[in-house]
């Protein structure tokens, strides 16, 4: 019994010194003491890409989310810009070369028909463009910028429920697009020689658009031409077209 106990005592006393012991002295007496490890958590995606780039983890995360980021914003502007056009297309058709109940009981659609059907489409029914004027007097050529911002807030706000980069990106859209067709309708039908007239995309959309002066039943799209095809009204254009345009150098 007593050398059990011995043996048990024994054992304590060298688990007790080794819980005991004081830090190793090092330079000048100085003890040596551990430092604390600090682990970062990375996200599941980031770890995955830290294989791959071993060392620089918080970098590679970094660059991720900014790839990650950037690629929401691509795909929410695809994705608005073909809805965009198929909006120009409706409106165009719609409200602009139709009386409606709207036109009949609003004066501000009202107005917007009598500007485009009758004005624009009678003073280039025969002719497509003619002389540069003064600022202002081509109101019937422009669309206001910032009614456009106004009139996208509550698709923005709708948006902004299920992604705030998508209501973001719909007023971009907006006014983007209404920033294009001012500059290239003004471009078409008062010709100034712009940076862009002679682009290959530009005299598509010229094309596009001289068709519609001859057929105002098609091309509606002025800046993103996909709706028409889509619902298939474009029409090819005729020898007589082709004589036009080959006229207004869009050839």
């Amino acid at each position: 019994m007593n050398c059990v106990g011995s043996v048990a005592r024994s054992a304590f006393s060298v688990k007790s010194e080794r819980f005991s012991q004081k830090p190793r002295p090092g330079l000048h007496g100085r003890p040596i003491r551990s430092r604390p490890r600090i682990r970062v958590r990375i996200p599941v995606n980031c770890r995955l890409l830290s294989k791959k780039y071993t060392g620089q983890p918080l970098r590679v995360c970094f660059l991720s989310m900014i790839v990650h980021f950037a690629g929401q914003l691509l795909a929410w502007f695809a994705v608005l810009a073909v809805l965009m056009s198929f909006l120009e297309h409706q409106i165009h058709r719609s409200l602009m070369h139709r009386t409606n109940f709207l036109s009949s009981r609003l004066l501000f659609f009202n107005k917007m028909f009598e500007h485009h059907a009758i004005l624009h489409h009678g003073q280039y029914s025969k002719v497509f463009d003619d002389k540069p004027v003064a600022a202002g007097e081509d109101r019937h050529l422009r669309l206001s910028i910032r009614e456009g911002f106004l009139e996208a807030l509550p698709i923005a706000a709708l948006l902004a429920v299920i992604s705030l980069e998508g209501a973001i990106i719909v007023e971009i859209v907006v006014c983007l697009h209404h920033f294009i067709w001012n500059k290239i309708h003004l471009e078409m039908h008062k010709p100034e020689k712009r940076f862009f007239s002679d682009w290959p995309v530009y005299k598509f959309l010229a094309r596009h658009h001289y068709l519609h002066h001859k057929h105002p039943d098609k091309n509606f799209n002025v800046v993103l031409p996909l709706a028409d095809y889509v619902l298939g009204t474009n029409i090819r254009a005729s020898n007589s077209d082709l004589n036009g345009m080959y006229r207004l150098r869009l050839l």
